[in-house]
Formats: C-alpha cells, sequence, structure tokens
C-alpha cells in the first residue's frame, strides 16, 4: 500500500508530559510500581539503620550494601541471557514474588527479635540474586508495555515513579522506624510487592520465548562483544559505571552524616534521602517533557558534573540544612544521567540484544555499589566520612571529562544522524553545495564503490523555502489523480490503518513540506535542493540524491517504479531498494572519512540505520501521524539499508546491481533478505466471494505483505507478537468493493501462512483488530474457524480454512451459507 497512517485512536488524547501513559501495560505497571516501590525505599533505609543499630560498624554498613549489590555484578548477564530467551514478562513476575518471600523473611527475624548481623547479610545476597535476574528482564520489557515512539517518555516516567517512592519511602521509614521499629517496614514492603505481581498479571501481552540456536554460553559472549564493538554504548557504560561507583559512598555513609555529623537521627537520615528523591523526581518530569534524544549525550555531561560539584559542596557543608538543600540537586543528576543514558542505550541497540545490554547496564548501575561500598566503608575508616565524599565528588568530576573527551563519538554519532535524517522522510532542512566539482568528486567515490558508471551530468535546481509546498503539490497533483488517492485511503481505512476522519492528501502535503530537504525526480531528471541549508550536511544531501541519479542512469528508476504499480507490497519493497542503497552508500561515504567501513562493522552497521531513531519529537507533523505512516516512511530506510548491506555481504559489489535487476517481490525479502537470495516468492491465495446486490464495483485492489500485517499486529495486539507472527506470512491479497449510488465500501481480504498453527494465531489476531477498529461490536457466531457478527460498518465474516484466513467485511447482509459451508458468489473474488 502507498504510505498511510494509522495509530489508535485516543493517541493524542494524554498530555505530553504523561504520553507513555496511553499505553495499558505501561499504566498498569505504573501503578504497580509505585506502591512496590515505596515499601522497597522503605527496606533500605530500615536496613541501614538495623545494620547500623546492632552493630555501629562502618564497615558492615558497606559490607550489607556489598552482599546487596555484588550478586547483581556477577550474575547480572545470566539474567539478560535469560531475557533475550524467555519471556521477560513471566521472568518479572517470578522475580517479583521471590522478592516478596524475601521481605517477609527478613520481617519475621526482626520482628521476634532473633535477628542477627549475617541474616541481614545473607538475605541482602539473596535480594541482590533476585534483581541480577529482574532489573534485565525489567527494563528489557519496558519498551515492548510504551512501544519504541514513547520509550525516552516511559523511562523517565518509570524513573519519576521511582524517585517518587524514594521521597515517600525514606520519610515514612524514619517515622517508623523510630517509633515502631525496622520489621513493620519489612513486612510493608513484602505485602506491597502484590500491587505489582497484579498489575503483570493483569498485562495482556504476548511475548514469544527467544530462544535461538547458539549454546547459552556463546550466546552470552556473543552479547559481550556486541557492546565491545559498539563505542557510543561503551562510552555510556563505562560512565555510568564510575558514577555509580563513586555515588554510592554517600548513600552507604548518609546514617553518619545524618547521625554522627548533623545529629539528626533516623528522621533526619529518612528527610535527607526524601530530599534526593524529590530532586530525582524533579530530574526526570523534567526530561519527560523537554528531553529530546539528540540532545541525550549533552545531558549525560552535565548531569555528571553537576553530581561531581554536589558531591564537594555536600562533603564540605558545615549545616544540615545546607546538606538537605544540596540533596535534591544530587538526585536531580543522578537521574537525569542514567535515564539518558538508559534512553540513548536502548536507543542503539537493536531488541535481540537488549536483554544482555540491559544487564550491563544493571552491572554498572548496581553492580559497581559493592566496590564502591567496600571501599567507603574502608575509606571512611581511615580518612573520615567527609573526606571520602570529597574523594568521590572528584572521582565524579574525572569521569565528566574522560566523557568530555570521548565525545566526537556521540558528535560523530549525531552528524551521521542528521545526515541520514535529511534524506528520510524525518528529515531536517538541509541543502548543499551544487557546485560541479563537488558533484564530481562525489559521483567518482560513489562510482568506485558502487562499479556502476555516470553517463551523464546531473542537472540541479535550488527551490526557496517558501516555494515548497507549491512544488510539491503540482508534483503530487502530476503523479497521483485525486481518485488514486481517495481509493487507497478507503482501502486504508477498511484495514483500521486510517482513523475514519483522517484527510490522506492533507497529511501527505503537510509531511513532505516539513520534511522536504532535497530529492531527486526521476522523471524530470533532475535534483532539487531546497535553500537555507546547514553546512555540515551538505555532502550527506548531495550523496544520498546523487545515489539516486547514479542508480537512474543504470537501471531507469521510473521503469523500475511502475512495473510494480499492480501490487501494493511489491512497490514498498522496491522503494526500499531504491532508498536502501542510496542510504546505505551515503552512510559508507561519511564512514569512509573516519578510515572505516561498513562492511568491517556490523554494530556500526545497525546503530547507522536506526539513527534517525533518535530524533523522536523534533517534527511536530510526523510525530502527530498515525503508527502505520511513520512506519510506512521510515521502511525503506530503516530496512532497505539493511536488505541492501545482506545482499553486498553474499553478492559483494555485483549486490548494487542485483537489486534492481532482480527486484524483491515482497516486504517480506526485505525483511528476511535470506529469503530474497534464496528465490523464495509471496504466494497469492483467491478472494473470498459472496452474492452482492448491484452496482459494486471494484474501488481498488492489491497486494498486503508482512510489514503491513506486521504493524497491525503492533498497533492492536502487541509489538512482539508482530515480529514472530508476521514472519510466518506468505501471502496476502485485498479488493475493496463500493456500490455506485450509496458509496458503501465492503472488503474482501485473504491471507496464506506458513502453517496451519500460524493461520489460528493469525486468526485469533485479526478477530481482535475487528473487534478494535470498531466502534459497534455484536458477534453472531463464532467458532475456533469462524466469527460472524455485525459492526458499525455492517456485516463481517472472518473464516480460517487450512493455513488461510480470509475475510468479508461492510457486507449489507449475512447469507446464511455462508456461515454453514464456504463463501458462495463471485462478485469479490474473481
Amino acid at each position: 500500500m502507498i504510505p498511510a497512517p494509522a495509530a489508535p485512536l485516543g493517541d493524542r488524547k494524554w498530555p505530553e508530559l504523561f504520553r507513555a501513559l496511553r499505553h495499558r501495560n505501561f499504566r498498569l505497571f505504573i501503578c504497580g510500581q509505585l506502591v512496590s516501590l515505596v515499601g522497597t525505599w522503605m527496606q533500605n533505609v530500615a536496613q541501614s539503620w538495623l545494620m547500623y543499630r546492632i552493630t555501629r560498624s562502618e564497615w558492615l554498613l558497606g559490607a550489607t550494601w556489598f552482599c546487596l549489590q555484588i550478586p547483581v555484578f556477577l550474575l547480572a548477564p545470566l539474567g539478560g541471557l535469560a531475557a533475550d530467551r524467555y519471556s521477560r514478562h513471566r521472568i518479572v513476575i517470578l522475580t517479583q514474588t521471590a522478592a516478596m518471600l524475601q521481605a517477609f523473611a527478613l520481617a519475621a527475624l526482626t520482628l521476634s527479635g532473633a535477628v542477627q548481623a549475617w541474616h541481614v547479610l545473607a538475605l541482602a545476597t539473596l535480594l541482590g540474586v533476585i534483581n541480577a535476574f529482574d532489573m534485565p528482564g525489567r527494563q528489557a520489557l519496558l519498551i515492548h508495555l510504551a512501544g519504541k515512539e514513547d520509550l525516552l517518555n516511559a523511562i523517565s516516567l518509570n524513573s519519576a515513579i521511582f524517585n517518587a517512592a524514594r521521597v515517600l519511602g525514606p520519610a515514612a521509614a524514619g517515622l517508623l522506624v523510630a517509633r515502631l521499629g525496622e520489621g513493620i517496614c519489612f513486612a510493608l514492603n513484602g505485602f506491597s510487592f502484590l500491587a505489582v505481581i497484579a498489575s503483570l498479571l493483569a498485562m495482556r501481552v504476548s511475548l514469544p520465548r527467544l530462544r535461538p540456536p547458539e549454546s547459552p554460553w556463546r550466546h552470552l559472549v556473543e552479547g559481550f562483544r556486541y557492546v565491545h564493538h559498539s563505542p557510543p554504548v561503551r562510552t555510556l557504560l563505562l560512565l555510568i559505571g564510575v558514577a555509580s561507583l563513586a555515588g554510592v559512598p554517600l548513600i552507604v555513609l548518609m546514617p553518619f552524616f545524618a547521625d554522627g555529623i548533623f545529629h539528626r537521627g533516623s528522621q533526619g537520615l529518612g528527610l535527607l534521602m526524601g530530599a534526593m528523591g524529590a530532586g530525582a523526581v524533579a530530574g526526570t518530569l523534567w526530561l519527560a517533557r523537554h528531553g529530546q534524544t539528540s540532545a541525550l549525550p549533552g545531558v549525560v555531561l552535565l548531569s555528571s558534573s553537576m553530581l561531581g560539584l554536589s558531591f564537594l559542596l555536600f562533603a564540605v557543608s558545615p549545616s544540615y540544612y545546607l546538606g538537605l538543600a544540596l540533596m535534591p540537586v544530587v538526585g536531580f543528576a543522578v537521574m537525569r544521567q542514567n535515564a539518558s543514558a538508559n534512553t540513548l542505550i536502548q536507543t542503539l541497540i537493536p531488541d535481540e540484544y537488549r536483554g544482555r545490554t540491559m544487564a550491563l547496564y544493571a552491572m554498572m548501575v548496581v553492580g559497581m555499589g559493592p566496590f564502591g561500598s567496600l571501599a567507603a566503608g574502608a575509606l571512611a575508616q581511615q580518612i573520615g566520612v567527609r573526606a571520602t565524599v570529597f574523594v568521590s565528588g572528584l572521582l565524579c568530576l574525572a569521569g565528566a571529562a574522560w566523557f568530555q573527551m570521548q565525545r566526537r563519538v556521540f558528535k560523530a554519532l549525531v552528524g551521521v544522524l542528521l545526515a541520514l535524517l535529511v534524506a528520510t522522510p524525518r528529515a531536517v532542512a538541509g541543502a548543499a553545495s551544487l557546485e560541479p566539482a563537488a558533484v564530481r568528486e562525489i559521483m567518482r567515490e560513489l562510482e568506485q564503490i558502487t562499479g556502476l558508471k555516470q553517463r551523464a551530468a546531473v542537472d540541479t535546481e535550488r527551490i526557496p523555502r517558501d516555494r515548497v509546498k507549491a512544488f510539491l503539490e503540482q508534483r503530487v497533483r502530476e503523479e497521483l489523480k485525486p481518485e488514486e488517492i481517495r481509493a487507497e485511503e478507503v482501502a486504508l481505512k477498511k484495514f483500521g490503518f486510517l482513523p475514519r476522519d483522517f484527510d490522506l492528501r492533507k497529511t501527505m502535503l503537510d509531511l513532505l513540506s516539513e520534511q522536504a530537504a532535497a530529492f531527486y525526480d526521476f522523471r524530470r531528471k533532475r535534483l532539487f535542493m531546497i535553500e537555507e541549508t546547514a553546512g555540515e550536511l551538505q555532502h550527506s544531501v548531495l550523496v544520498h540524491e546523487l545515489a539516486h541519479a547514479l542508480a537512474d542512469q543504470n537501471f531507469g528508476l521510473r521503469r523500475f517504479v511502475e512495473r510494480a504499480r499492480h501490487s501494493d507490497d511489491a512497490s514498498l519493497a522496491r522503494l526500499a531498494v531504491m532508498e536502501g542503497q542510496a542510504t546505505w552508500l551515503m552512510s559508507e561515504y561519511l564512514v569512509r572519512r573516519t578510515g572505516q567501513s561498513l562492511r568491517d562493522s556490523p554494530v556500526l552497521l545497525r546503530m547507522m540505520s536506526r539513527a534517525a531513531e533518535l530524533s523522536a519529537g523534533q517534527y511536530p507533523v510526523f510525530e502527530a501521524a498515525p503508527l502505520y505512516l511513520k512506519e510506512t516512511l521510515m521502511f525503506p530506510y530503516t530496512r532497505g539499508m539493511l536488505f541492501q548491506h545482506a545482499v553486498l555481504e553474499k553478492l559483494g559489489a555485483e549486490g548494487f546491481r542485483a537489486v534492481f535487476q532482480h527486484p524483491p517481490e515482497s516486504t517480506q525479502q526485505i525483511l528476511h533478505p535470506e529469503r530474497y537470495l534464496a528465490g523464495e516468492r509471496p504466494r497469492t491465495p483467491p478472494l473470498p466471494s459472496a452474492r452482492l446486490p448491484r452496482y459494486y464495483r471494484v474501488l481498488v485492489e492489491g497486494t498486503i505483505g508482512e510489514f503491513d500485517h506486521a504493524v497491525l499486529l503492533r498497533q492492536y495486539v502487541g509489538g512482539a507478537q508482530a515480529e514472530s507472527l508476521a514472519g510466518c506470512w506468505r501471502g496476502g491479497r485485498y479488493r475493496v468493493l463500493e456500490h455506485r449510488k450509496t458509496g458503501r465500501t465492503l472488503l474482501a481480504y485473504s491471507s496464506e501462512w506458513q502453517s496451519a498453527a500460524c493461520a489460528e494465531q493469525w486468526f485469533e489476531a485479526y478477530s481482535l483488530i475487528v473487534r478494535s477498529k470498531s466502534s459497534k461490536f455484536e458477534t453472531i457466531r463464532a467458532s475456533p474457524d469462524l466469527l460472524a457478527g455485525h459492526s458499525d460498518e455492517g456485516y463481517f465474516l472472518l473464516r480460517r480454512e487450512g493455513s488461510r484466513v480470509s475475510s468479508l467485511e461492510g457486507l449489507e447482509s449475512l447469507p446464511d451459507e455462508s456461515l454453514a459451508g464456504g463463501y458462495k458468489g463471485a462478485a469479490c473474488g474473481r
């Protein structure tokens, strides 16, 4: 289908600050987390006070934190491995249940008066083991609860909830410990886990068991190798590790500041911890509202510097009130740094490495704590509590200085990002030098990379920014007839990709006007550049468009596109060939300036193919667009680039020619290049038929591929199933008929699947989709292989037969024979 949109109808009803809450599963997760985390922070404070009260030992206080955190450092990679091989949802349910039992055990020992120091250390170690599996699973699950488009907002809101609990939990613990003792805090924490367990059980998630074919050990090593060869991810993890190592002493030694230095007791401790939580809440809410992913490296640097300075000032603070005033700054800096780094990492990594990478993140955030705890206890005995925190501040500042020196990695990444964006629909305004010498230099290098030959000079023309919309309107009128746009709009609305009041033509023009930077018109054989361009993007813009010109001169892009007009899915696949090759060549051109090549670094390839995702929130029209439109616009660039690379890996430089001379026939071949290389072709299932009244005509017909089915699943069912089930697609067709007099429309649709089991899963999923896209829904008959009923658009009939699923939607009546046997008649399915 042509680029056209759809998203849940309520997508924009949430304020920008809370937009991730539009996802039901994320709302459940947040509600459960708020209750449970209050209990967790109560236990953290009460446990520190308990060990301090029964031992009065700095070393044992540090050892308690060591026992709590060292298992995360040692075992988190196994937790990440589990998260990449099994259901993340089930893992989190199991770990939360185990943590609840640990809290009840600690409560029983403390309330009975039998608790000893070794009990606290042993149970802290047990909780650390639980956390080693909980943290990677929970972090990797988050993207499935809120989606990629709301990931930064979700991480920020999750951190805000974490720190709101940090305000409430320690304050409550201070009061309860002073009046009722530590055991009550442990018991209340145990009961608080019931909230998060209930919320997890109430979620509707479908996450496949991600068991890869290789051995667990090889899978684990592969994850470490991925991070090692990913400089930005590696740099972020190391910085977070340094900050965590330096930050732990202040937390561990806080009881000594509260009681021994400021003489405020357990209530003073609770207020200090609560003040830090308040600052953390402010920091994460600020990030949720104002944060843009492309600006996050700078946020990380600023937060690291702020953290170090705050530690230095706290260490020399002469009064309790000054220390209390500094704690919100500490919390603000810590959470902005961690949330920003978390978002950057999760944006850069592919999902298959998410669990293992987030395990390394957990090792840095929590796993470095044990070493900081022991160092804090030992160092405090030697040089004093204040001097220890001062040294921590210096270490934070040293980490920030090192990160600043490493920021060239991020500057290069952002440069590549902007260049990619100029070439993609989410482009920033950009222009390039059109001097003949610059054009010739780029074309010579493209010839060298591809082996293709330039056959003529490329005509170029500049367009003023204020003429862009009028110019694009003219191009749309030339290329698409109004009736063609209307037909596609109707088809997309019938499938549920578009809200019913959506104006496709207007949105297309608004998107092009917002995003246009440069484009090559293969009908006029001319390269158009928009004026007012950023100088640093000049070569990047020009490379992408000249790559199109080179392909046009060798293969004829107009003919290449028109030969697939009969098939929506094949058209999108060919667009992915064109844009994927141009994006790969542009990226290779940029990377060669650093002495590297995409063909030498799979990690660099992945990062650059996904770089455009870092621009979320910068383009309002794009961000407001429904899901299908956004996915369709990005697909040719991101997945097309990976497809081109896979073909080059197999065929060498001949792959530049092969993708045009033997083009893919479906988006499935783009998503799975091995199927393209094996010559697997999509099937053409017959459409269902039904007797219809007179006056119906075919409005539009075409194919619906794996990409379309994946978006439907992602939009209405869930992201994980979208990837696994959509891959079982083997063919799909549709036809929309329209009543000449009344304008009533009917959708006939059929799809072929890899097996009867896959078809059964799709039948269940599509049944949910039919229900979800209708405001009124009535079931007349339902069985494992048939669903018939009435919706606000008329009667519908959905059927599964073997490995085939088909539907008729918008019928004026529901024939009795269709419920008993097959579809009768021939009006829909010639």
